[in-house]
């Protein structure tokens, strides 16, 4: 019995500490409409100070099932493109 006591009491600190520091992070997210940049997928991603640079990826949304039409080379994303996240402006 004392074991199971031991045990009851280690497993409902480890939560109470959990769930502590679980709360201490909280995570928001803030929209920001930048004009004139197409939705890529699939992409990758720089940062640097106020800037982002995207490059690559895919402009035509998810792939189709069907292996011919899969990656039509029309919705390659051949551009690079710098945004500054201060001034939306790319």
């Amino acid at each position: 019995m004392k074991l199971l006591s031991l045990l009851l009491l280690t497993f409902v600190s480890k939560v109470a500490i959990s769930q502590t520091l679980i709360e201490a992070y909280t995570v928001a997210v803030k929209p920001l409409t930048i004009n004139g940049l197409p939705g890529i997928q699939s992409a990758s991603l720089g940062y640097h100070n106020d800037e982002v640079i995207i490059i690559g990826g895919r402009l035509d949304g998810n792939h189709r099932r069907q292996p011919n039409v899969s990656f039509d080379a029309a919705g390659n994303n051949n551009r690079l493109f710098v945004i500054n996240l201060k001034t939306a402006e790319i």
